[in-house]
């Protein structure tokens, strides 16, 4: 989860200052300097565009909520038709190169965003630039494997989300400064240069960027059977897919629980969002240890599913609470609900990258997305209906804990069928440990 970061109240500054020195110590090592450069430079540009876009639409574009939100919503089914088809071109174009495609896409769009007026081109524009964050995000994603070694892919990944959340952080506060403001020129210059965050990318990937696949060997068709035929990986996405429902908790269903349930004061919601975004960036790295091969990612989701499941029961019973003993609750359940967090995104890594053909790699992390997309789509108006009854909290929890302790023997049955269909065998650095 990616929001403001205040102080945290509960961290001693020479806590921090430990866990921040040591932080930098665990760079993963052979992780080139370009690539953490364009994470910050990136999320900043992110964070800008997550305090300023909504505005600038709304208040100096003349467009109303609901055309928006209707604008964001095809943007997201647009991208949630081309997933595959992006994850297939990432295979056969190269990661690198599918990635630079989709952030020059969004360099342009983002540069067009200011000049762009009424309810149609608004729309065509925003589903562009949702089709090219697709198109990237599947190009780097296949980068991110080509480049790291198989044991050191989890790493990469949650180092460079904690990245993400300082830089996500830095460009929120200063966009909300920017809004502070109320000056039109101002909020277009934010979107610009979130577009100059783009063009960034696409100079260092093109410069310092590693090549991975050989062209030679990408323009064969890739050997072994479709993602899509690879039925017990689908089963496994999907039900991966259900801890998505994490961010949807902590941003839109717990603050309506606490606003609506409890009688915890309202700068509540406030601190359990910096207290998540600190723990991911403090600890996204340590809840990543263990998680690099696809026996310890399918443990790690186990996990997972037990913290989540805790936290849910722990929200229900703050809904039962008075005072200081809400906010202690609530606080505690959010404490768990992040370590939920931390431990399925980097089982989400380990087992994505370990059950990944190579020949396929794309098309296989496009598939294993895809679980999460839906889950964005289904699980705010499913979990909103939930949670606000309080036995929804107790069904949330029941999925939650299913889901974890299926995760090892579905990915048992996963590694199994590889033995018998050697041409899309999983990584073997992976595969051997499993």
């Amino acid at each position: 989860m990616v929001t403001s970061l205040p102080r945290l109240s509960r961290l001693s500054k020479a806590a921090g200052a430990r866990a921040g020195a040591s932080f930098w110590r665990r760079t993963p090592p052979g992780l080139h300097p370009a690539l953490v450069v364009q994470t910050v430079s990136y999320s900043v540009g992110q964070g800008l565009y997550l305090a300023c876009g909504i505005i600038y639409f709304t208040l100096y574009g003349g467009l109303g909520p609901a055309q928006v939100s209707f604008g964001f919503s095809c943007a997201g089914l647009a991208s949630l038709c081309l997933w595959m088809p992006f994850g297939v071109l990432s295979d056969r174009l190269g990661g690198r190169e599918t990635w630079m495609l989709g952030a020059f896409g969004q360099a342009v769009l983002f540069a067009a965003l200011p000049f762009v007026h009424g309810f149609g081109p608004f729309v065509a524009v925003i589903t562009a630039i949702g089709l090219a964050s697709t198109l990237g995000s599947s190009g780097r994603v296949r980068y991110l494997g080509d480049i790291a070694s198989a044991l050191n892919r989890v790493k990469v990944n949650a180092y460079l989300r904690s990245l993400s959340n300082i830089g996500s952080t830095l460009g929120l506060a200063t966009g909300g400064v920017i809004v502070g403001l109320k000056s039109e020129h101002l909020v277009a210059g934010a979107l610009w240069a979130n577009a100059l965050t783009f063009a960034a990318d696409v100079v260092l990937l093109a410069v310092y960027g590693q090549r991975g696949t050989p062209r030679a060997e990408r323009a064969e068709r890739p050997k072994g059977r479709r993602a899509l035929s690879d039925r017990p990986f689908v089963v496994l996405s999907l039900v991966t897919g259900v801890f998505a429902a994490s961010d949807i908790v902590l941003t839109l269903v717990l603050p309506l629980w606490i606003l609506q349930r409890t009688d915890a004061p309202r700068f509540v919601i406030s601190a359990m969002m910096a207290v998540n975004t600190g723990m991911v960036i403090l600890l996204q790295v340590r809840a990543s240890a263990g998680a690099d091969d696809v026996p310890g990612a399918a443990r790690s989701q186990r996990r997972a599913g037990v913290c989540l499941a805790a936290a849910c029961a722990v929200f229900l019973a703050s809904g039962y609470a008075r005072g200081a003993g809400t906010v202690a609750l609530v606080g505690c359940g959010v404490v768990l609900l992040t370590l939920g967090e931390l431990l399925s995104t980097a089982s989400g890594w380990g087992l994505s990258y370990g059950l990944s053909p190579e020949a396929r790699r794309g098309e296989y992390l496009a598939l294993f997305r895809w679980g999460d997309q839906l889950m964005n789509i289904a699980g705010p108006l499913c979990l909103t209906a939930l949670a606000l009854h309080r036995g929804g909290w107790l069904v949330a929890a029941a999925v939650f804990a299913l889901a974890g302790l299926t995760t090892p023997p579905l990915a048992d049955a996963v590694v199994r069928s590889r033995t018998a269909d050697t041409p899309a065998a999983a990584d073997p650095a992976v595969s051997e440990k499993s």
